[in-house]
């Protein structure tokens, strides 16, 4: 079993205060406040309402999107000169592992 994420369990029981009333000054995760940038947003928007042949909308590779990994090598290579081969790079939505 994974232990849990201690700061998600911060969280978790700071939600359920909020969700019984309490005042909680949330402080656990560092949440932005100002939401997305408009072009983000105008983005996120057109990609959801565009037509299809247009849309970047479905499955992308488990590991993540290949130009984004290669990227990401890149800037490794540039910034700290290492070497790292995209097939060792995985991009997912987030994890809280032990």
């Amino acid at each position: 079993a994974v232990a849990s994420f201690k700061v998600m369990d911060v969280l978790r029981r700071a939600n359920q205060l909020e969700a019984e009333g309490r005042t909680i000054c949330h402080c656990e995760v560092g949440q932005p406040e100002s939401g997305a940038p408009r072009t983000v947003a105008r983005a996120a928007v057109e990609a959801l309402e565009g037509p299809p042949s247009k849309s970047r909308m479905g499955y992308t590779d488990a590991f993540g999107l290949l130009p984004l990994r290669q990227k990401i090598s890149e800037h490794y290579k540039q910034k700290y000169n290492v070497e790292i081969p995209t097939d060792r790079i995985v991009v997912t939505t987030g994890s809280s592992g032990g």
